[in-house]
């Protein structure tokens, strides 16, 4: 089976193959794209995967990427999309450079620094790094009816009071292993998204005839 990484950022693609020699030895194919405009042929791909992507392409962008994911699925393919919810009734966006990183850091580290230290660790974020939190209802018309898949599934997840104070205000996710392991083991699964801070969606491609 054929693996294909797309992204917007060169050294991203290269961190990916180069982390898929690690794991498999084998190089996985990637595409320098924007997922908006997928390089791809129609019902093309078996599975798709967008995990924590589709919220950071600003203006009306999730919805024509929603629209790729479903033009290059092939019939009754899978696609996994994740996205982070909104706690109140309306979604909302945000551009904020240091977005995810903790407020006691925010305090100890300046705009200039937080960008060299990007920078180092090869991380690209502009001054203005966009965000969209999304309704129950952006999630139906942002992102399933543009795909033109049913929703197969949904698992919401909620971290509760003291682990979401910590990796907001003192260590961030992404830092270690054993922290977002213990993450894991203590977050709230739900089958809806009703006051729920992120969903995973699993589509499906109708079929001609569904």
């Amino acid at each position: 089976m054929q693996v294909i990484a797309i992204d917007i950022n060169r050294d991203a693609l290269r961190w990916q193959v180069s982390k898929s020699r690690e794991m498999s030895k084998e190089s996985l194919h990637a595409i320098l794209a924007d997922g908006t405009t997928l390089p791809i042929k129609d019902e093309a791909v078996q599975i798709v995967s967008c995990i924590s992507a589709i919220e950071h392409i600003p203006d009306k962008g999730d919805i024509q990427a929603a629209r790729e994911i479903g033009r290059v699925l092939s019939q009754k393919g899978i696609a996994a999309v994740s996205f982070p919810l909104s706690l109140h009734r309306e979604g909302f966006s945000r551009c904020d450079m240091a977005s995810e990183i903790p407020s006691v850091a925010k305090r100890v580290l300046n705009a200039a620094l937080l960008l060299a230290i990007f920078k180092q660790f090869q991380v690209d974020r502009t001054v203005h790094n966009f965000e969209r939190f999304y309704s129950v209802a952006d999630m139906k018309k942002r992102i399933i009816q543009p795909s033109r898949c049913e929703l197969k599934g949904i698992v919401a997840l909620r971290s509760r009071g003291m682990i979401k104070f910590i990796y907001e205000n003192v260590i961030p996710t992404g830092l270690f292993t054993l922290y977002e392991y213990l993450i894991a083991r203590i977050l709230t699964l739900r089958m809806n998204a009703e006051d729920m801070d992120a969903a995973i969606l699993k589509l499906r491609k109708l079929s001609a005839v569904d």
